[in-house]
């Protein structure tokens, strides 16, 4: 029987995360400003290179060697987090847009860029490890709550450099003691107080919900860069970002509304707010000429009859598209 030593406890892992001051210049410190730890739930750091197929050169692998090589790509991470303002700020600034007094611009192109961080802490005394991916950036975003959770966040980032796996105390990073920071901001959005309204400038109708989920996709591009000898990663523009809403409630004159709606063709707007509570903070999505599909509706034995669907938010007359505000 085989005794595994220095076995890594997931509990004691670390993902730190900060807006970098350009690009190309990684982080190393994560105690100040724009940075810190992630309130975590699970991380996928993609750490392994992809290698090529030998076979796909006409070589011998049982006889080349050389044949097989690294395969360029960019280095991926996805985690899922607890949506917090420190969160919400960190990783829709780098999806959407810069974030000033209170509300996020959506950007064209990245404009700030990530280091992103994932430390272990194996048993005490033990050698710890840390990888950080840099030149990162979050191109799809996903927002999920429903009665019983917190506002979660779920990121795909992608990232065009990458730091050696590297011994916690070895020269080139300097996490040292800090790199097992406390989660600073703890401050979640509970799924009980997150509401959606049709027509806030409106009727301002309130769905009951029972979950909700929105996605941000920016499209991720990737080209390879012989110049650099990097892949590099971008926006990839055209058509812009998709937006999409999907809700769950209870079946209700409200959203028999959404659904005569949808039937009709008819496109509203919707307006999404979260509050967190010590200290009070309101999260606000708005989204402009929403059309919903709805799933099959019926019922299930005596309870009662669940609406579910999804809507995409598209640009009005007045350039209107998503809007949001963190206050």
């Amino acid at each position: 029987m085989v005794t595994p030593t220095k076995v890594r406890a997931g509990r004691v892992a670390s993902l730190l995360g900060g807006v970098q001051s350009a690009k190309g210049t990684p982080l190393d410190s994560f105690t100040t400003g724009t940075a810190g730890r992630l309130w975590d739930d699970e991380t996928e750091d993609g750490v392994p290179p992809v290698k090529s197929d030998p076979s796909g050169w006409m070589t011998k692998p049982q006889l080349e060697s050389a044949g097989r090589y690294t395969d360029p790509r960019p280095f991926l991470m996805g985690f899922s987090v607890k949506a917090t303002p420190f969160s919400l700020e960190l990783l829709l600034r780098s999806n959407w847009g810069p974030f000033a007094a209170g509300a996020f611009t959506l950007a064209d192109q990245v404009n700030e860029w990530l280091s992103l961080v994932l430390v272990e802490n194996n048993q005490a005394g033990a050698t710890e490890y840390w990888h950080r991916i840099y030149d990162a950036w979050v191109h799809r975003l996903t927002l999920a709550a429903d009665l019983q959770t917190p506002l979660t966040i779920v990121a795909d980032a992608a990232a065009e450099r990458s730091s050696a796996v590297t011994a916690l105390d070895a020269p080139g990073g300097t996490f040292g003691p800090s790199a097992q920071l406390p989660v600073g901001d703890k401050n979640v959005f509970p799924g009980r107080l997150v509401r959606l309204f049709r027509d806030p400038a409106g009727v301002n109708q309130e769905l009951a919900l029972h979950a909700l989920e929105v996605v941000i996709d920016q499209g991720l591009g990737t080209e390879d860069d012989m110049l650099r000898g990097i892949t590099s990663v971008f926006k990839q523009g055209n058509p812009g970002p998709r937006v999409t809403l999907k809700a769950e409630a209870i079946l209700s004159a409200e959203a028999w509304v959404i659904l005569t709606r949808a039937i009709a063709g008819t496109k509203e707007r919707y307006r999404l707010t979260a509050t967190a509570q010590a200290p009070a903070k309101t999260f606000q999505m708005d989204f402009y000429e929403v059309d919903f599909e709805a799933d099959p509706i019926g019922r299930d034995g005596q309870q009662y009859v669940k609406f579910s669907g999804m809507g995409q938010a598209h640009r009005d007359d007045s350039g209107n598209f998503v809007s949001i505000s963190l206050t």
